[in-house]
């Protein structure tokens, strides 16, 4: 039987569906087939003379998820190829565009949220490029989002594909199950020591777009600023929560830009992909992203896939993540530091903060 390649998707990926590859020859139409409870069915045919492919994403059921590809001679299979081990996500997943609007009612909206402690949001539809922000500018406790950044850092420095690499056991833990042992794992594998990782992972953040986050190593930053009148959302300081001297602290505005530039990454573009994360790369950290087993604040939240990276300690909870629906894909990071903070009420928070948001900004 000829050989059919498969390029995208990749094993360990999130994939909403686009299939690209290489047919073999005389091949007239290429069927996608995708794993259910009961066998694979099919979700698309596509006529196809031979040689490259690439076949409009269409959507996967949600979850875990193999997908087969197969070619045909008028009937006849010339080859096919089964990719193993995806995370299926709606068809518009990886529809970016650039931050065009503040929706202002939005943020007014979000600034009359009652919540516990000192809080702060950053919204941003990817597909609509409408966003809405409050407090986005006031620095936090990190705890443990900033794994996140140790993610993208280890990934846009390291060569070698993410699931045969030397780090890929740490990766996973690090990510679903939120364990320190595997980031400081990371940090030292990418650089030799937690300190000098620290420094790589500040370094990534600012090449991106983040202002104010520090992985606390030894390595001081200097805060970046710029007017706040081209920023879409704002990034404001409404009030601050009060932080330890020395540590690791971001602000809501960060996490965001983290997590935008991961889709457009996955997308194939943006400042993330210019600092050497792959399309393939980031499509993996999103599938991490989505086997995280701590539910976090949005998760309860939503009915749709959710990809994130909660961090929480005494008296803070935040949650940034990725919403999947039908629409596009949102960005959403909630944070909450201070007296009366805590799951529950942070929670509820989350709550009322997407049923003022989500609608008007997919």
């Amino acid at each position: 039987m000829a050989l059919l390649a498969v390029s995208l998707p990749a094993p360990y990926e999130a994939s909403e569906g686009r299939i690209e590859g290489r047919a073999p020859a005389g091949t007239t139409d290429v069927r996608v087939f995708v794993s259910t409870t009961d066998g694979y069915r099919l979700v698309v045919r596509r006529p196809v003379d031979g040689g490259q492919f690439a076949i409009p994403a269409t959507g996967l059921p949600r979850g875990d998820r193999s997908v087969r590809v197969v070619a045909y001679d008028n009937g006849r299979v010339l080859g096919s190829a089964t990719v193993r081990h995806l995370y299926g996500l709606p068809r518009l997943a990886f529809r970016v565009r650039g931050a065009r609007r503040t929706d202002l009612s939005v943020q007014r909206a979000l600034k009359r949220a009652a919540g516990p402690g000192v809080r702060a949001v950053w919204m941003r539809g990817m597909a609509s490029g409408d966003a809405a922000s409050y407090n986005a500018g006031a620095r936090f406790t990190a705890a443990s989002t900033l794994k996140l950044a140790i993610l993208m850092t280890s990934l846009a420095h390291n060569d070698r594909r993410p699931v045969s690499g030397p780090v890929w056991g740490a990766y996973q833990r690090m990510v679903i199950d939120s364990d320190n042992a595997s980031a400081n794992a990371v940090e030292v594998q990418m650089a030799g020591s937690t300190s000098a990782g620290s420094a790589m992972v500040n370094r990534f953040c600012r090449s991106i777009g983040c202002r104010d986050t520090q992985m606390y190593g030894g390595y001081e930053l200097t805060t970046i600023r710029r007017a706040a009148a081209i920023d879409i959302p704002p990034v404001r300081v409404e009030q601050r929560p009060s932080l330890p001297g020395a540590g690791k602290y971001t602000t809501a505005h960060d996490l965001g830009i983290l997590l935008a530039s991961l889709v457009d990454a996955a997308a194939g573009r943006g400042r993330a992909r210019r600092e050497g994360i792959t399309r393939h790369e980031a499509r993996v950290a999103i599938r991490l992203l989505l086997q995280a087993r701590y539910p976090g604040l949005i998760r309860p939240n939503v009915r749709d896939a959710v990809g994130h990276k909660a961090g929480w300690l005494a008296g803070v909870e935040h949650d940034a993540a990725l919403i999947f629906d039908g629409q596009g894909t949102i960005v959403a990071v909630v944070m909450s530091q201070g007296g009366g903070v805590g799951p529950s009420s942070t929670r509820a928070y989350a709550r009322r903060v997407l049923a003022l948001s989500l609608k008007r900004l997919r």
